[in-house]
């Protein structure tokens, strides 16, 4: 959710604020808010925007420039968290798929404004302070941080990918190019691998433990969940040296989130890579 700005009109200069959707397609849609929607509807969102709402529009406009969105008009309404059927659905797929959304999201928001500006991630913080910061956060609670810093792929005997299928990041037992019922969603799927990899990575203050999925592992590793598959194993620890040797070179700007469990302790003992942008 980006913040308010003002624009010039033919009436003069407003205030609008653009928000990002995302559904089962999972493709992100920039929502843009004008006026007293910003002042309403955009503050009632924003107070809740880490528990994901949902949002019901109608008479929106959609524009095509750029890319599809949709803008509020004067006789726009819109409804948060409406008592819905299909809504309760749509809550139960994002609770299943948090983590897969927030990969989606952040790397669509860097996408969409060029740079990572979200206030939460502005700041750059050094891995030495990131422990200090988790001992004092509450528990069941998530943070997010921004860090300038090398990967080190130190464990080459780990899988780098498990068993899933497109738009979800739940691990099956079907193998590749199986056919199966979804337990979750109820269709018919085909399984495909999704790239995971578990890394350190390293500022001048210290080292520390991530987990990477999706897209973003592929972007750091430079390799396909598919080709993954196909280079696992003791034969291919060459190969894989070759990898960490590549990825020691390269330095990125790394987004972070820290999930703390019911006992106020890291999930995992880990961190989940949101996102990275690589610095030339």
């Amino acid at each position: 959710m980006m913040s308010p700005r003002e624009v010039n009109t033919v009436n003069g200069k407003t205030t609008v604020q653009d928000i990002q959707l995302i559904d089962e397609s999972l493709k992100p849609l920039t929502l843009t808010m004008w006026a007293r929607f910003v002042h309403d509807e955009c503050q009632q969102i924003s107070n809740i925007i880490a528990t994901k709402p949902i949002i019901l529009g109608m008479r929106t406009k959609v524009g095509s420039y750029n890319g599809l969105s949709l803008s509020s008009q004067v006789t726009s309404v819109f409804t948060i968290n409406p008592l819905l059927a299909a809504v309760v659905s749509l809550r139960t797929w994002a609770t299943q798929n948090d983590a897969l959304l927030e990969e989606i999201t952040v790397k669509g928001f860097n996408t969409s404004t060029g740079s990572s500006s979200s206030n939460v991630m502005q700041t750059i913080t050094k891995i030495s302070e990131i422990a200090e910061i988790l001992d004092s956060t509450e528990a069941m609670t998530k943070s997010t941080f921004t860090v300038k810093a090398k990967f080190l792929l130190l464990d080459l005997h780990q899988p780098f990918y498990y068993m899933s299928y497109v738009n979800c990041n739940k691990a099956t037992g079907y193998d590749y190019n199986e056919k199966f019922s979804c337990y979750n969603c109820k269709n018919m799927r085909i399984g495909q691998p999704r790239s995971r990899a578990y890394l350190e990575i390293e500022d001048d203050t210290g080292c520390i433990a991530v987990v990477s999925f999706g897209l973003v592992a592929e972007e750091i590793l430079n390799f396909a969940a598919v080709h993954l598959l196909e280079h696992t194993g003791e034969e291919h620890l060459p190969y894989l040296a070759n990898i960490a040797s590549a990825i020691l070179e390269k330095k990125w700007t790394i987004h972070l989130r820290a999930e703390m469990n019911q006992y106020g302790q890291l999930r995992q003992n880990k961190l989940n890579v949101l996102s990275v942008e690589f610095i030339n």
